[in-house]
C-alpha cells in the first residue's frame, strides 16, 4: 500500500488504482482483478475464503468487546483501539485447536491472551499508574473488587501537566462470543486531588450479574481532570487517560 505525497491529494479511482483518505493520510491501492463470484466459488481460493470467515469472526468479537466497554472507554481509548482488538482476536481464533480451519472461533480458555491489552496505546496503564492494587473476581457471588493501597499521587501517578484531580475505575465484562451477548459493570472512585497529600486506601466493587459461565475481562483505569470553577473537565480530551485488561477469569 503506497502513500500519496504532493501538494494536491487525490481521492477516487483512476483505472485500476484507487486513491483514498484515512486517518494516517492519503493512500493508494490497486483494485483487485478477481471477481466476487470467482472468489466465492473457485476451489483455488478456498484458503482465502477460510481466512475471510475467521477474520469476520475476529472482527465480530472485537466489536462485541468494544461495545461492552463503550461507556467506560469513551474518554480513554485511542483511535486505533479497534484495529488492535481485531489483531489480538485473530490470534485467539488461530489458537482454536478444536475446530477445522475456517471454522475456528473464540474459545474461552484462549481469551487469557487479552491480559495486558491497553485501551490507549499512547498512555499505557503500566506507565501511568504505579499504585499497588489487587483485583479479584468471584463468579459464585458475581462480585468484582478492586482494592488500592494508600498512596501519594505525585509519587505514584504519572499525571499530565495541568492535572488537578483524577479518579480510578474498575470495570469488567462477561462476554458470550458465541451468542453475541455480554454483561458489564463498573465503579469509579470520587474525584481525588492530585498533589502531595496521601490518598487513603480505595475499594471499588460491584456485582457483575448474568455472566457466570463466560470469561470475565477485568480492567483497571485512571482518568485525569482539571478543575475550573468547581467543575471537573477531562484533561486534553482524555488523551492521557489509561485503562488495561489486567485479568481474565475463565
Amino acid at each position: 500500500m503506497a502513500r500519496q505525497k504532493g501538494i494536491i491529494p487525490i481521492e477516487g479511482t483512476l483505472g485500476n488504482i484507487t486513491f483514498y483518505k484515512t486517518k494516517d493520510g492519503h493512500l493508494i491501492k490497486q483494485k483487485s482483478g478477481i471477481s466476487a463470484t470467482r472468489m466465492a466459488n473457485d476451489p483455488a481460493f478456498e484458503r482465502t475464503r477460510e481466512n475471510g470467515r475467521e477474520f469476520g469472526k475476529s472482527g465480530k468479537a472485537a466489536k462485541l468487546f468494544r461495545t461492552a466497554f463503550r461507556s467506560v472507554a469513551l474518554n480513554i481509548a485511542d483511535y486505533r483501539m479497534f484495529s488492535r482488538l481485531v489483531q489480538i482476536m485473530a490470534k485467539i481464533v488461530k489458537m482454536d485447536a478444536t475446530n477445522q480451519r475456517g471454522q475456528r472461533g473464540i474459545l474461552d480458555d484462549e481469551t487469557t491472551m487479552m491480559e495486558g491489552f491497553n485501551f490507549n496505546k499512547n498512555a499505557t496503564l503500566e506507565s501511568t499508574l504505579f499504585v499497588g492494587y489487587a483485583l479479584t473476581a468471584d463468579k459464585a457471588t458475581e462480585n468484582v473488587k478492586g482494592e488500592f493501597t494508600k498512596f501519594t499521587p505525585t509519587e505514584l501517578i504519572a499525571a499530565p501537566k495541568g492535572t488537578t484531580h483524577f479518579r480510578l475505575v474498575v470495570a469488567a465484562t462477561g462476554i458470550d462470543f458465541e451468542k453475541g451477548m455480554y454483561a458489564v459493570g463498573s465503579r469509579y472512585s470520587a474525584y481525588l486531588e492530585y498533589g502531595n497529600t496521601p490518598i487513603p486506601p480505595q475499594t471499588l466493587d460491584f456485582v457483575l450479574s448474568g455472566a457466570k459461565t463466560n470469561p470475565w475481562f477485568l480492567c483497571v483505569g485512571i482518568e485525569f481532570f482539571q478543575e475550573v470553577n468547581n467543575t471537573q473537565y477531562s484533561l486534553n480530551n482524555g488523551a492521557y487517560n489509561a485503562m488495561a485488561v489486567v485479568k481474565v477469569a475463565v
